[in-house]
């Protein structure tokens, strides 16, 4: 079995009286790497539709907490995890053209109800899992795309006493 290893000393590398060295070494097998790359394969859409990272991990035998440590430890899993976390969202996104559409052939009006929770459920979350692309954009003045917020001129005693005598 290949190892990917990754040694860090957690002591100078010196022998102590009783021949002890400390290491702490962070294993991920050849097997991990590809069930993990299995897992992110089913999250980004690939073989069919997008899976979310449970019905995925379901799907390849992998418990959640043990591929998000995997990841967590792994520089290579933890930029593919993120890659295929975002082709979810995008797969997420293109599928509220469908659910509109299906909407729209719906005949009752209990089947347009589901449809339209299940919509602005997506539509929620994608807000709050991405919110720089999916998000609300809020226009308050002063980005590089907004004229900036004027604001509120203050005025002299005198000033006002003359605004008031010229009305």
């Amino acid at each position: 079995m290949l190892l990917a290893i990754q040694l860090d000393c957690l002591t100078p590398p010196r022998l102590t009286a009783w021949g002890l060295f400390y290491l702490r070494v962070s294993m991920a097998t050849v097997e991990q790497i590809a069930k993990a790359q299995a897992v992110f394969a089913l999250m980004s859409g690939h073989d069919g539709p997008a899976l979310s990272m449970r019905k995925a991990c379901e799907q390849t035998g992998v418990k959640v907490p043990t591929l998000l440590l995997w990841v967590s430890e792994d520089e290579k899993l933890a930029e593919q995890y993120a890659r295929a976390r975002e082709s979810l969202l995008d797969w997420q996104a293109a599928e509220l053209d469908d659910i509109g559409e299906e909407a729209a052939e719906a005949d009752n009006a209990v089947k347009i109800a589901g449809l339209r929770l299940k919509s602005d459920n997506r539509k929620w979350l994608l807000s709050k899992l991405a919110p720089k692309k999916y998000g609300d954009k809020l226009a308050l003045g002063g980005a590089h795309d907004l004229p900036p917020i004027k604001s509120a001129q203050v005025f002299s005693d005198e000033q006002l006493a003359a605004i008031i005598a010229s009305k």
